[in-house]
Parts: structure tokens; sequence; C-alpha cells
């Protein structure tokens, strides 16, 4: 692990794709080690190289470039609302991470009463001129711009806002009543279950808002 001294206004990085330096990975096909660095990883929203090629990589060691000077990254909207109510103009890393945990806390299920995979689908990410229609056509649409330019849609606000699926339920798995783009199940649900109602979720994002969104969850089977 390593550590730069830097200027105190550099972010702090949300994405470990930002302070990974390289890795170190086992090559099944060849069963030799392999040093891969940041750019090899080819690292997206929710890609990398090793969900492209599943299985052919085994990560047995990573070495990360941290920042003792960084400052706190507080774009997403739930924490900035949260420190304004709680007066903190200013937190610390630790007031951070606590106010994460208070915030998904109130909106994410327990795992220990459901059984969810967490966020089920992708946020979209789209071109500006998409963007701006579905703005038009669905005021107070939040959107938040991607360095390529590109928009990245929050698809729990189109399923809550747009397609109103917040708790909706076919058979024994529903979205979850405080948070749409998670899907839970209780006893008796089955795959099947899990595939129909993601089915319909799918189907009607389609048909209200012409996208296609993917699953960020990995199928088995």
């Amino acid at each position: 692990m390593i550590f730069e001294e830097q200027v105190p206004q550099a972010p702090l990085s949300a994405e470990i794709s930002q302070v990974m330096e390289k890795v170190r990975v086992l090559d099944t096909r060849s069963l030799q080690f392999l040093d891969l660095g940041r750019d090899e990883c080819q690292f997206g929203y929710r890609d990398s190289l090793f969900k492209q090629l599943k299985g052919r990589y085994v990560i047995t060691q990573v070495e990360f470039r941290l920042n003792r000077a960084a400052r706190v990254n507080l774009q997403y909207k739930d924490l900035t609302e949260y420190f304004v109510a709680h007066g903190i103009p200013a937190p610390t890393l630790r007031q951070v991470r606590n106010a994460v945990v208070e915030v998904r806390r109130g909106k994410l299920p327990d795992c220990r009463l459901w059984g969810t995979a967490g966020s089920f689908f992708k946020n979209p990410v789209v071109p500006r001129q998409t963007f701006d229609k579905l703005k038009q056509e669905h005021p107070g649409l939040p959107g938040h711009p991607e360095p390529d330019g590109r928009i990245k849609l929050p698809l729990g606000w189109i399923l809550d806002k747009v397609c109103k699926v917040r708790g909706f339920a076919l058979g024994n798995v529903s979205t979850y009543e405080k948070q749409a783009l998670v899907v839970v199940s209780r006893p008796g649900a089955s795959a099947t279950d899990v595939v129909k109602l993601t089915t319909e979720l799918r189907r009607r994002v389609q048909e209200a808002t012409g996208l296609a969104i993917e699953a960020e969850v990995e199928w088995v089977g």
C-alpha cells in the first residue's frame, strides 16, 4: 500500500478503480501469476476485465495508492442533505462513514429479515439528448454527468416515480418498500419468482421510458 502527500484539496476517491495501482492474479489457463495495472483491468461502471472473463483470473494481491491529505467526497445527494440537516459543514471521514451507514439503514432492507442481493439493476447511462427528452417527459428526473459526456440516470427514481413499483410484489418476491431498486424475497420464494418479477420490472421501464435496463447481479444456472 502506497501513500502520497498531496494538497488538502485532493478529493477522496469514491471508486476502487481510482485508488488501485495494480493487482496480482493467477491466470487459470496458464497457471502463471500476472501483474495487471489499472488500465489493464478495464474498469467501467459495474464492469471490469474480471467480470468480462469470468473465472479466468483469481486475484491474489491488490496494491493501492492512497492519499493522506484527501478530503471527503460528498457528491451523493443523500450525504449532502444529511450533513446539512445535522449542521455539519466539514465532516470527518468517521462522520461520513457513520452517515453512510445510517442513510443505508434507512433505505435498504435488513439482511437478517429479508433475502436480497442489494440493488438489482444497473443505473442506465444514456446520451445527453436521451436524458433531455426523458426529463421533458418526466420533470424532476435527476441526472449525473459522466466523464464521457453521457448522463447516468437513477433507476430507483424511475422505478419509484415513473413506474410506481415501490413495494410491488409477484408471489413471494417484491421490490423493497423503501427502495424500488432493491428486490427482496420472503420465505418460499423461488428463482422463478425472481425472474418473473424482474422481467416485469424491465417491461414496465421499457414501456415508460424506452430504456432497456440491465441486471447488476450475476445470474447463476
